[in-house]
Formats: structure tokens, C-alpha cells, sequence
């Protein structure tokens, strides 16, 4: 989908509750294309976190903070209604977008190289940047293999989960502690 102020474009991942729009979600996950330099949209009762996934990176100038979004620097978390200014660092870059409705960010754990757990949360949203991850339960008795453009949704995040990228696979996945109520419609 193309971005409200037409800067960019938009694959989402997941949003909720069920059959909520950009008016009402509660938290969205998504991954964006930047392809030019311009103003990020508006999202007034939103925290955003930002995490690059390819690229060389964004600098991003608010009204009272500036960020620098890089690989050496891969996430960012800032006020949503907060008017941003993105500049592109050198060419195209893909963001991994998570927006939490309320006060109470969303982490975003990079799954590269070694296995690890992810803790418990209300909510897991994850996605295969590059390559094929193994996700596991435990108790299961062999991981799901995911692979590249691949993702899951977990709304039953009571217990860890882990993750086991394969050779240079790449995953991000949003933990939303306490996803806040969706807005009034």
C-alpha cells in the first residue's frame, strides 16, 4: 500500500485487533520501502520503532531530536505525531515498521547468526528478511522453517520462543508487551 503522504510504500505484516485500519489499530507491524528523501506521515498517539533491514540507512530530523538510523545504529523508536523528516543515507532502504498505539514502545530483536530465545510478551510479529529461520516452540518437537518474505504472528506469546537463523538468514521480530486498546472508530 502507498504511504498516506505518498512518500513511499507499505507491505503489512500484521495489525490488530483483527480487521483494524491506520485509524484504528491497536499495534501494526509492516515493512517499508524508502525509495526518495521526504516526511514521514503523521501518526498522532503512536510510538514508532524503526529498524533497518537492507541499505545503507536514514537520517531522520524531528522538531526536537535528530536520529541516524544505520546499520552500526539499526533501531530507532520516536513519537509518532512527532513531525519527521527522512533523509536518505545513500539509495534505497527497507525499514521494518512497528507502531504501538499509547505510551509503551514495542521492542525489536534482530535474529542474525546464532540461535536465541525470545522472552514472553503479549505479542510476536516476526519476519524473514533474508534466508531461512527456524522457529521453535519449546516442547515441539522440530522448528517451523521459515523462509525470505516469510512471517508469523503470535498473539499467545506466553512462553519463549527460539529462534534459529540458518548461514546469514536475517529475521526481525516486534515484542509488543501490552498492546494498548484500538482507537475509537
Amino acid at each position: 500500500m502507498p504511504w498516506r503522504n505518498g512518500g513511499g510504500e507499505t507491505l503489512q505484516i500484521a495489525a490488530g485487533p483483527a480487521g483494524a485500519d491506520l485509524a484504528t489499530f491497536a499495534w501494526r507491524v509492516s515493512v517499508a520501502i524508502v525509495a526518495r528523501s521526504g516526511p514521514f506521515s503523521s501518526f498522532p498517539g503512536v510510538v514508532r520503532t524503526l529498524a533497518l533491514i537492507d541499505g545503507a540507512g536514514v537520517r531522520l530530523a524531528g522538531a526536537t531530536s535528530r536520529r541516524v538510523l544505520t546499520a552500526r545504529d539499526p533501531a530507532v523508536t520516536f513519537d509518532g505525531s512527532e513531525v519527521v523528516d527522512c533523509e536518505l543515507v545513500e539509495g534505497v532502504v527497507r525499514i521494518f515498521n512497528v507502531m504501538v498505539r499509547g505510551v509503551a514502545p514495542a521492542a525489536v530483536a534482530m535474529a542474525r547468526g546464532a540461535p536465541f530465545d525470545l522472552p514472553p510478551v503479549a505479542v510476536r510479529v516476526g519476519f524473514v528478511a533474508q534466508g531461512e529461520v527456524g522457529v521453535q516452540m519449546p516442547g515441539d518437537a522440530a522448528p517451523l522453517v521459515l523462509a525470505s518474505g516469510d512471517a508469523f504472528l503470535d498473539e499467545r506469546a506466553a512462553r519463549p520462543l527460539r529462534v534459529t537463523p540458518r548461514g546469514s538468514a536475517c529475521m526481525l521480530v516486534a515484542l509488543i508487551d501490552a498492546p494498548a486498546r484500538p482507537a475509537a472508530a
